[in-house]
């Protein structure tokens, strides 16, 4: 998977002081006025998820609007600092902050230490990064683990062992007990494991490859099951519910994009931001797709996978599904720069 390689002069101290410091003041953004409000998707998961005794936020799933895993950590946090809006959301703020070094540690190991901690940098000040890290829900912590997933599976696809597998397979697991969406993650994950084999077999195929491989996914699914056992009635009552209903007509793929443009409208600046960020995109996806099309596979494959999913279930679209990508999109930002 080779890349553009930019000049790495820089002493290990320093690079370690820079994400030391971009940690420190990602802390402070997300942090500050983390006691503000909570809005209405808020207040419902506290009253549905945080508040209700543990035994029911483990067993009872109200709606999508849960994310099991966060709602977890939120009433442990509530139980112990009590009922405030700062501890509720105290998880996705966490996540969100230890997001910052977990970006770098992929794209150091993907593109190098350079472009790595530029778009550490840029997260950093992310604004729409920010207001997810506010917000009690479990987007961040999808984002994280989908960063963290994609950093195993790296060191997997050069590296093959069970170990480093397993480790997978916890991360991903933990990623799906956020949110059943991180499953397009997983997916595109392993349609790349399997598209390189094959085409490293060039016509005669083995199956001995694949092993390792099937053990981490199959991992991954049996631990995804057992998490969700406990919910798996709730799970069913709500997509059954929900096929084909009013909501999969408003929230579209077109709908999607156009409120996905809207919001990148805000967080780059107006109109000329977004034109300027959409180039820069284009040209470093075209640097990609030149140097590393499997990098490029693990940046933009899960967004295809939500929209034909959703299609095909009849459920709706909505931006927020695209937020796992963040970091990917600065990575690609990054070098459209770079190359630019």
């Amino acid at each position: 998977m080779s890349a553009l390689q930019i000049p790495d002069r820089l002493p290990n101290g320093a690079v370690i002081a820079m994400l030391a410091v971009m940690t420190a003041v990602a802390a402070v953004l997300r942090l500050y006025d983390l006691n503000s409000e909570l809005w209405y998707d808020e207040i419902k998961t506290v009253l549905e998820s945080v508040r209700p005794p543990l035994s029911v936020t483990l067993t009872d799933f109200p709606s999508n609007n849960d994310h099991p895993f966060f709602s977890l950590l939120s009433h442990l946090s509530v139980t112990v600092f009590g009922e405030q809006p700062w501890t509720v959301r105290l998880p996705s703020a966490l996540f969100a902050i230890a997001t910052v070094p977990m970006l770098y540690l992929f794209g150091k190991d993907a593109v190098g230490r350079v472009e790595a901690l530029l778009a550490a940098a840029l997260l950093t000040v992310s604004y729409h990064h920010i207001w997810f890290a506010q917000s009690a829900r479990g987007y961040t912590m999808l984002l994280f683990f989908t960063l963290l997933t994609s950093w195993l599976l790296l060191k997997a696809i050069r590296s093959p062992d069970r170990k480093t597998y397993a480790w997978y397979a916890v991360a991903a697991a933990l990623g799906c007990y956020t949110h059943l969406t991180m499953v397009y993650v997983v997916a595109s994950h392993a349609l790349i494991v399997g598209v390189r084999l094959l085409a490293g077999m060039k016509g005669k195929f083995e199956l001995r490859p694949f092993l390792t491989p099937m053990f981490g996914f199959s991992l991954f699914a049996v631990l995804t099951l057992a998490l969700y056992l406990p919910l798996f009635t709730g799970v069913e009552a709500y997509f059954a519910e929900k096929q084909g209903s009013t909501a999969t007509k408003v929230a579209t793929t077109g709908w999607a994009v156009l409120a996905a443009l809207n919001g990148i409208s805000e967080g780059f600046g107006g109109v000329t931001g977004v034109v300027l960020a959409l180039a820069l995109l284009a040209i470093g996806g075209l640097s990609y797709l030149r140097r590393s099309p499997t990098l490029l596979a693990f940046y933009i494959l899960p967004a295809p996978i939500v929209v034909l999913s959703a299609v095909l279930l009849q459920h709706p679209v909505r931006p927020r599904f695209f937020f796992v990508l963040a970091g990917f999109v600065l990575l690609v930002l990054v070098r459209g720069a770079l190359v630019a």
